[in-house]
């Protein structure tokens, strides 16, 4: 089992979403993934995003013109899954079905703007690449008299293959002018953080 998310493939994920939210400005977001999240952990990351492992959530791509729904909740207070919904269930708000910190979670810190994007240069000595991110003022409170300031984040990441593609060698830096910034109204971001990633291709 996977213990460290494909983060190519979660960009890849977060592109598709936004153009999908480009072209939907206003809908019911059913959340449906039960307990099975709960078997990666870093699938809540994903989710709900964690700035100082450099990862962008999927929630915070919705404004508040989507409401967040579900078919009724687990035993584990996760929404339920389609294969174990009843005739009975009913679509209702979050807050409904007693996910009160689940709804908390999404709403609270949804900003209203954000920006993202990167530049990617290949075919040179190596891959290059720049990645940015801003996020607009983030209430803090369901009645909006608190809020946390907006910030803006760059990172930077060089790569190369070796010996036919048969080892990896990347470098990465998050944050890389150490901005550093509330996450939430308790937990400050770490800061810039470095990362090195070694991986051999046994395929080749």
């Amino acid at each position: 089992m996977d213990t460290m998310p494909d983060m190519e493939i979660h960009r890849n994920n977060l592109t598709a979403i936004k153009n999908l939210l480009s072209k939907i400005k206003e809908a019911d977001v059913w959340c449906a993934w039960g307990n099975t999240i709960e078997k990666r952990k870093y699938l809540y990351d994903l989710l709900l995003g964690n700035t100082a492992k450099g990862i962008d959530s999927i929630i915070s791509l919705f404004n508040t013109n989507y409401h967040f729904k579900a078919y009724g909740s687990t035993v584990k207070g996760c929404p339920k899954h389609p294969l174990v919904i009843s005739n009975d269930d009913k679509l209702k708000d979050l807050a409904e079905i007693g996910l009160m910190e689940l709804n908390n979670k999404i709403l609270t810190y949804a900003p209203k703007n954000q920006i993202k994007g990167y530049v990617l240069w290949t075919g040179g000595i190596a891959d290059v690449m720049f990645r940015g991110r801003y996020k607009s003022k983030q209430y803090t409170t369901e009645d909006n008299s608190a809020a946390i300031d907006g910030f803006t984040i760059w990172d930077a990441q060089v790569s190369k293959w070796f010996f036919d593609h048969r080892l990896y060698v990347g470098g990465e830096i998050i944050n890389m002018f150490d901005n550093r910034h509330m996450n939430t109204k308790d937990y400050m971001s770490a800061g810039r953080l470095m990362n090195i990633k070694v991986a051999v291709n046994i395929n080749r």
